[in-house]
């Protein structure tokens, strides 16, 4: 048997911690079986951007017509997709339900998925019972979405509208009635934050995410001027790039004090800026965040993770800098749902080619509206071939070769499992 081979059986074998909503928690609470292939895919964004863009008709999509012939007009559709993932991810689902069935005919294919989902009656909870561990983000304002969580399903605080929701105000108004204290001014604010993190790590969390997509500047933060930033926000003023920095790197060290108190991490999010509108991230500007954080000495471990094939600029300086006392702080992730081979590949090589395969914590997003997670397959097999590759061209005489199914096994499962307190 070829490493390859050895090494994508080997993964195939290896429960991932699945790190990213590929349900709701109100989905969880109600675990309702699903009946049809079509009822779950139409909920997968990705899918109905592709047909949306084919100008499939809405009613195909989340209208009247039945599951039948959405299903059908999907699997037409899918022909038109070349170079999006989506019809290869719909082909992996199809050989979940189907086996080894080439089944093409469309209603053939609708009857015998029908009758998959009806032998296997399978639910949310069982689709994510195949994995080591689940970590799915909840608002801050809503502390009522963890009756859905259990024993290998985690919440993530998901606290990223405190920086860059649309109606703050708004948000605030949620916050203080879903943990029925105050939120009025900046240290009123504060004292909430800190409660309703105790709540979420009391019943498991094991994280703080937030999306830092927008991060350019890092301004060092101060009640005074952070409380004016407060009050400007609340009255649904548009902040300076100046005040926007005092006040996120406040929010940082606040939340960051709370995760240290209760030995929770920070999940820090950065999208490309084709995704977002909010300025260009900047690696720079976030170490010099982090840097701040562990001078106060509210600088949790922390993962940045971004999507497949987006570098920018400045990321290897970031690699090393939090390395103190032999333990790594800052760890890296990878965006991998709906990327291609190729971007996946792309940033798989960065980390690996740097000597930072132990800082990688794998995929930390996860497919919605599909039976399988087809990004960690594919991911997978990108991390087989990488591997694979090293052994026969770069791997010296000597070298160990079950090292290669160590890294393999820490950058697909292990190392996100330790970084979470999982393991």
């Amino acid at each position: 048997m070829s490493v390859k081979q050895a090494l994508t059986e080997y993964l195939a074998a290896t429960p991932a911690v699945l790190q990213g909503a590929a349900f709701t928690a109100s989905e969880l609470g109600v675990n309702r079986a699903f009946v049809t292939p079509a009822e779950h895919w139409l909920t997968a964004p990705r899918i109905l951007r592709a047909m949306r863009c084919r100008g499939v008709s809405e009613d195909y999509l989340t209208g009247a017509c039945a599951d039948y012939e959405k299903m059908t007009e999907l699997l037409f559709a899918l022909a038109y997709t070349a170079g999006d993932t989506v019809s290869a991810d719909i082909a992996t689902d199809l050989a979940y339900l189907l086996g080894d069935d080439r089944e093409r005919d469309p209603t053939a294919l609708w009857q015998k998925a029908t009758e998959s989902l009806a032998s296997r009656s399978l639910t949310p909870r069982k689709l994510l019972a195949a994995h080591r561990a689940v970590l799915l983000p909840v608002s801050l304002a809503d502390p009522d979405a963890l009756t859905a969580f259990s024993d290998t399903v985690y919440p993530l605080i998901d606290a990223s509208a405190l920086l860059f929701g649309e109606n703050f105000a708004a948000y605030l108004e949620r916050l203080s009635a879903a943990c029925n204290m105050p939120a009025d001014t900046l240290a009123a604010l504060e004292k909430l934050l800190g409660a309703a993190v105790l709540r979420f790590a009391a019943a498991g969390a094991p994280a703080i995410f937030l999306d830092l997509s927008g991060y350019e500047r890092f301004q060092r933060p101060d009640p005074y001027h952070a409380g004016l930033a407060f009050e400007r926000l609340k009255n649904g003023e548009v902040l300076t790039p100046d005040e926007r920095a005092v006040f996120t790197a406040q929010m940082l060290r606040t939340l960051g004090a709370a995760a240290v108190t209760h030995q929770i991490r920070f999940v820090l999010r950065v999208r490309p800026k084709t995704e977002h509108v909010m300025g260009d991230f900047s690696p720079a500007a976030l170490k010099k965040l982090l840097r701040y954080l562990a001078e106060r000495r509210v600088m949790p471990d922390t993962l940045l993770t971004l999507a497949a094939g987006d570098l920018p600029q400045g990321l290897a300086l970031l690699l090393d800098a939090f390395c103190g006392e032999n333990m790594p702080r800052l760890f890296f992730g990878i965006d991998g749902a709906g990327a291609s081979t190729a971007s996946l590949r792309r940033s798989l090589r960065f980390y690996l080619s740097r000597g930072a395969a132990a800082l990688l914590v794998g995929i930390t997003d996860a497919d919605k509206g599909f039976f399988t997670n087809p990004s960690l397959s594919r991911f997978a097999r990108v991390l087989a071939d990488e591997l694979s590759d090293f052994a026969a061209n770069d791997m010296p005489e000597g070298f160990p070769t079950e090292a290669l199914f160590r890294t393999a096994s820490a950058v697909y499962s292990d190392n996100a499992a330790r970084f979470y307190g999982l393991s």
